[in-house]
């Protein structure tokens, strides 16, 4: 099974048993879909010695009309790092910081998002334009470049870049 394909079931399984949460992860919610969370454009990766420690995009919680920041970290030496993730809107409308460091699950991974209790996701009207671009960043203390997911354009429902891997 995929590295990918078994993280989110895992999350899946998580959010099954946490209280009956249903997660998606094809694409943005339309009227046709019930409100829940979901992926915006594609995937980038967190790199640390040639190899893939872990994923990050851009999501969308269509119940609240929220972006945030969400990363999926695989490898354990990565998982207690302390760095920054957020969600930010291109137009210099608004951003929200998650927690310093990523969240430890049972199996050893973590996840980490820049939608955390306490917080709010950013919501896409907190900077109304013509354009309402969002995206997110990533980075760990230490990493030699920080990351950052492709623009979502909330106007057209389209990719505007392909964004930056993570490089630790």
């Amino acid at each position: 099974m995929e590295l990918r394909t078994r993280i989110r079931a895992g999350l899946t399984a998580l959010a099954v048993a946490a209280g009956g949460l249903t997660m998606a992860v094809a694409g943005p919610a339309t009227s046709a879909h019930a409100c829940g969370l979901s992926q915006l454009g594609p995937t980038r990766y967190i790199w640390s010695g040639g190899h893939t420690v872990g994923t990050f995009y851009l999501a969308w919680d269509s119940c609240s009309s929220g972006a945030y920041t969400e990363a999926h970290i695989t490898n354990t030496n990565w998982t207690r790092a302390n760095g920054f993730i957020e969600v930010r809107n291109s137009s210099g409308g608004g951003y929200e910081y998650g927690p310093a460091s990523p969240t430890v699950v049972w199996d050893g991974t973590a996840w980490w998002d820049s939608f955390y209790p306490g917080t709010s996701k950013l919501s896409i009207y907190s900077n109304p334009s013509s354009d309402r671009l969002y995206y997110g960043l990533a980075e760990f203390s230490g990493c030699s470049r920080e990351g950052h997911t492709p623009e979502w354009n909330f106007s057209n429902g389209s990719v505007v870049n392909s964004g930056q891997d993570m490089l630790c």
